[in-house]
């Protein structure tokens, strides 16, 4: 550890490691009007739009790699973490400074996938316990309660409702209904 002033930040190893955000790194991602502009006299960790960027950029990455391994059930916090060398305090930060935790997220995701293979006709033959343990789900009892939670409908009502659709009993356009509907 090394103190640079009394008006200076303390380095550790890690903020050492983490390559300061240029300008560089924001090309792409901020839209020009959201980049940190700062007046005269301001230091960049006053403006606190640096940090904030930063939580962004994390954000962004970590949701990338949760997109990547929804598949595993062990997918956590954790092992976010390790994969992508940042804290689990500071991941669940970032994460917070959007409104979300960490967790959420990946429910979320995981509940988003599920809910698009239902929905897809090629998947009819799949039963809803192999879509939901091929999502990161590994128990069908909570994967169903927490569907139900989410868009209202259990997964294998939407599911009967597909294959009704799909084999033209369904008459009176409830599936299109469903499917249109905000939960779903």
């Amino acid at each position: 550890m090394a103190i640079a002033g009394p008006t200076r930040k303390i380095m550790t190893f890690k903020s050492v490691r983490k390559a300061p955000i240029t300008e560089g790194h924001l090309e792409g991602t901020i839209a020009p009007a959201e980049k940190p502009t700062l007046s005269s006299g301001q230091r960049p960790q006053e403006c606190g739009s640096r940090t904030r960027i930063r939580a962004k950029l994390i954000r962004a990455h970590a949701r990338s790699y949760v997109l990547a391994h929804l598949h595993d059930p062990e997918l956590g916090i954790a092992q976010i973490s390790e994969a992508l060398g940042y804290s689990k305090r500071y991941l669940h930060k970032c994460f917070s400074r959007g409104g979300q935790t960490v967790m959420d997220y990946i429910w979320s995701e995981r509940l988003e996938r599920c809910r698009r293979a239902l929905l897809r006709p090629s998947e009819v033959r799949g039963s809803v316990t192999e879509i939901a343990f091929s999502c990161g789900f590994n128990s069908s009892s909570h994967f169903s309660h927490r569907f139900k939670e989410r868009f209202g409908v259990s997964p294998s009502r939407v599911r009967r409702r597909l294959e009704k659709c799909r084999t033209g009993a369904n008459t009176d356009g409830t599936i299109a209904a469903a499917t249109t509907s905000r939960h779903l």
